[in-house]
């Protein structure tokens, strides 16, 4: 990310739409790791770089229409450069997707599973809610295990509320 960012600034390829007011942040580590953490976080909820530029112009983010921007070019040069290189968030989200689309291949996953045990559940993100959420059913039990005053990673998009209020009370 911060190459992609370097070579914007180099001239090397064309640079997203960026507000003027965050011209000053983009060299700035500061400024990546948020980038980052927006792209993540974009991914980890579906979104692609289209769904992610209608919503920063619909609820006016030029910023996220520029993240966008970032997210296409950042998908393809990472594709190219190392092959099987994924984040965690994109893994989780096409596991969701394959076993949706793919019920023998659920049916066949379900097959080896009669337990799923979550252990710091409060670290959940939307993208791990959505894969148990697929997962789990069809004889297959679910335990988390967290405490929702204790989660740490609420900054890389995990939310303890996931782990209190995604799932049916049990009868």
């Amino acid at each position: 990310l911060g190459e992609l960012l370097a070579g914007h600034a180099a001239g090397e390829s064309s640079a997203p739409p960026w507000p003027s007011s965050v011209h000053l942040a983009l060299p700035t580590r500061t400024f990546r790791g948020e980038l980052r953490d927006l792209l993540m976080r974009a991914v980890e909820l579906g979104l692609d770089p289209e769904d992610l530029a209608r919503l920063g112009r619909a609820h006016d983010r030029p910023e996220w229409v520029a993240a966008a921007h970032v997210l296409l070019e950042y998908d393809e040069v990472t594709a190219l450069s190392a092959p099987g290189a994924f984040d965690p968030a994109w893994i989780l989200g096409a596991a969701a997707d394959h076993l949706e689309a793919d019920t023998e291949a659920l049916d066949r996953w379900r097959a080896g599973l009669r337990l799923v045990v979550v252990d710091d559940a409060q670290e959940l993100t939307p993208a791990a809610l959505r894969l148990l959420q697929v997962v789990v059913g069809g004889g297959v039990e679910l335990v988390l295990l967290g405490d929702p005053d204790a989660a740490t990673q609420t900054f890389r998009g995990a939310d303890p509320r996931l782990f209190v209020t995604a799932w049916p009370q049990a009868p």
